[in-house]
């Protein structure tokens, strides 16, 4: 994973797997976060987050 694709803060185990399983479409929204949002971004609060983790323990 790029330097680029991770927030300036340090992220869970978890928030990195999903991060690898992103769609090209999600991953740009995910870097323009980055961008945009800087410190204030936190994935493992993202909706996408919380519903893929939602689905993981559905399985």
């Amino acid at each position: 994973m790029e330097k680029k694709e991770l927030p300036p803060h340090p992220i869970t185990l978890e928030g990195a797997e999903y991060i690898r399983t992103m769609t090209p479409n999600q991953k740009k929204l995910h870097l323009m976060a980055i961008q945009k949002l800087g410190s204030s971004y936190f994935v493992e609060r993202a909706k996408g987050f919380l519903a893929w983790k939602a689905s993981r323990k559905a399985q």
